[in-house]
């Protein structure tokens, strides 16, 4: 259980949308051409 524990949280602190959202974002806008 406790390893599940720090499994969940891992994946929550890098994996999740949160984390990323930013930089993903800013290549979606790169690709299609947007800019700020």
């Amino acid at each position: 259980a406790e390893m599940g524990k720090r499994g969940h949280e891992a994946a929550l602190a890098e994996y999740s949308w949160p984390h990323h959202a930013r930089h993903f974002v800013a290549n979606l806008e790169q690709w299609a051409g947007a800019t700020r």
